[in-house]
């Protein structure tokens, strides 16, 4: 067994992390740098301590085990005919049966200028993966790690990119993309640079035609473009008239916590749980859009943060929200999200 603290390597991937546990099936758990927990086999891994490293004795003949994929800058030992721009890829990670049990997650720049990025994935029932900085031409980054039943928790990728040019960072363009486990799987190619069969997800294909110093479209314009000047039900403008008594009896304030939702809570799950969390909210959002309501407090605790965190991925798309704040209040503290309404 390996002890507490050994800083070990996991064969079959590369990956480096320490032991935190050994656990009672004769695994040992093992943090990864990312900061995700996995039990494996100890024979599946290796001590990287320096003096487990001087009793390595070389084989002769043995294959020394590639390199994990983490980031790279490539020799240009060829051009790419065709560039396919800056692509989300996903690489499956098998587990010690074969069995795919998660994908290392990869951003690619096989474009000629570099790129600021900005990367959002987010899950119903799971931590978000998000990440920022600067991806360079002819280049990828490892981005982090999806776990293979994240994919039925509805996984929602944002991607922001800037291009770098010699007039310094220009225009922001951003695209929004719904993983659905069905066309996931149809995804498959191989990536540029990477030279790997991954589930690739084209994001931009180019920056061309980007004006310099031309406003940002926002959220209301973008929507009625996307819509044909109809703007869907959720979002349209409150009524020239408005039932005065609905308004007064309006609640400005919605209890999120579930056992105030649910009389069967204790047999949800956390997936159930949150779903039935953001409906209601759904649903009361729409309400005092259509009445006109100027302001509401969404209460959702502090807890883990999962709750606050998918309130805000919704309230940040909406037309009909004109800001939010999640700051020290006398009456709820640090568990209620404010919310201002155009």
């Amino acid at each position: 067994m390996f002890s507490k603290g050994t800083r070990v390597r996991i064969l079959h991937t590369g990956e480096l992390g320490r032991v935190v546990a050994n656990l009672d099936n004769g695994m040992v758990k093992v943090m990864l740098e990312d900061g995700f927990d996995i039990p494996v086999f100890p024979e599946d891994i290796e001590s990287m301590e320096p003096e487990a490293q001087k009793k390595k004795k070389p084989v002769f003949g043995a294959q020394a085990v590639e390199k994990p994929e983490e980031s790279a800058k490539p020799k240009r030992q060829y051009t790419i005919l065709k560039s396919q721009g800056v692509q989300v890829g996903f690489l499956p990670i098998p587990g010690k049966e074969g069995m795919i049990q998660s994908y290392d997650i990869f951003l690619v720049n096989d474009l000629d200028v570099d790129v600021v990025y900005d990367f959002f994935l987010s899950f119903f029932g799971a931590p978000s993966i998000e990440k920022d900085g600067m991806l360079e031409s002819m280049s990828f980054e490892k981005i982090g790690n999806m776990i293979y039943d994240q994919l039925n928790d509805s996984p929602l990728l944002e991607l922001a990119a800037w291009p770098i040019t010699t007039a310094g960072k220009v225009e922001k363009h951003s695209k929004e993309l719904k993983i659905k486990p069905k066309t996931f799987f149809t995804k498959t190619m191989t990536a540029p640079l990477l030279d790997k069969q991954r589930h690739l997800f084209k994001m931009f294909e180019n920056f061309e035609g980007t004006p310099q110093g031309k406003k940002e479209e926002d959220l209301r314009s973008y929507t009625q473009r996307k819509t044909g000047n109809k703007m869907p039900k959720f979002y349209r403008e409150p009524s020239d008239w408005l039932d005065v008594k609905a308004v007064a009896e309006f609640l400005p304030e919605l209890d999120l916590h579930i056992e105030y939702l649910s009389d069967d809570f204790d047999k949800m799950d956390n997936g159930q749980k949150l779903r039935l969390q953001l409906n209601v909210f759904d649903q009361y959002l729409e309400k005092a859009v259509k009445l006109g309501v100027p302001k509401g407090f969404i209460i959702h605790g502090v807890g883990k943060g999962k709750l606050k965190d998918a309130i805000a991925t919704r309230l940040i798309k909406l037309p009909g929200v004109k800001s939010f704040k999640n700051e020290f209040h006398p009456k709820y503290g640090w568990g209620a999200t404010e919310v201002d309404l155009t």
